[in-house]
């Protein structure tokens, strides 16, 4: 089976979070795999799924309990299996903004996401390890500053290197986490001291990294996109 985009269902009027499994490409289309029935009607947003080489497939979402805790839960399918079990819950307590996933060519997943410190917004990030199965939460923040974090976005290159871009305060940081020493690089801001939004991230095969973003710097705040 071969994994397709996951989806948000709405059956009964609760959401649910779930995946489509596709089998081959003329093939017909399994039945959804609901991951999370929910008791509320809330979700902090859409699945993000990544796929290692070996057919292991992951999806990172957030979960609304019914006392209205949100978590971040990443659920894994094993090439032999059909079905998505948990394999890591974060903490309860704030959860803010969509997760963003990658997966390293040995196919250790990263997953970033912002939590409140400090009465902030961070930006957080969980590894896995795809040969014991371990997730290792990173001690440090992936963001410094104590202003609140949008919109995360994560991308790994062909080494396994790991770069985030995230709005900062209106601006666009980036850090980079090296495959050999697991650490995060201190942030950069890309924007100098001009605002941005809707970061996203691309790589190329060489491993340079190239983030976009956009800012209103036209007549009438018409929108224009840098890089």
């Amino acid at each position: 089976m071969r994994p397709c985009l996951p989806l948000l269902s709405c059956a009964a009027g609760l959401l649910a979070a779930g995946v489509l499994a596709c089998a081959a490409p003329a093939g017909a289309v399994a039945p959804p795999n609901v991951l999370t029935p929910m008791t509320v009607d809330a979700i902090g947003g859409a699945a993000r799924p990544v796929l290692a080489a070996d057919g292991t497939a992951h999806v990172a979402y957030l979960n609304v309990n019914e006392s209205f805790e949100i978590t971040l839960r990443v659920a894994e399918r094993t090439p032999s299996s059909t079905d998505f079990t948990t394999v890591y819950t974060s903490g309860t307590g704030a959860v803010f903004e969509n997760p963003a996933a990658a997966v390293a060519p040995n196919g250790d997943v990263t997953i970033v996401w912002a939590t409140m410190s400090g009465g902030h917004q961070v930006l957080t990030s969980v590894t896995s390890n795809h040969a014991t199965g371990e997730w290792t939460m990173d001690p440090d923040p992936v963001s410094t500053s104590t202003a609140n974090v949008q919109e995360p976005d994560l991308i790994t290159d062909a080494h396994g290197n790991m770069t985030a871009t995230w709005i900062d305060n209106g601006h666009i940081d980036a850090a980079r986490r090296s495959a050999q020493t697991g650490e995060w690089s201190a942030p950069q801001t890309l924007t100098g001291d001009r605002s941005g939004g809707h970061p996203d991230i691309a790589v190329d095969g060489d491993d340079n990294v190239t983030v976009f973003w956009s800012w209103s710097d036209g007549p009438g705040g018409a929108t224009s996109t840098y890089s």
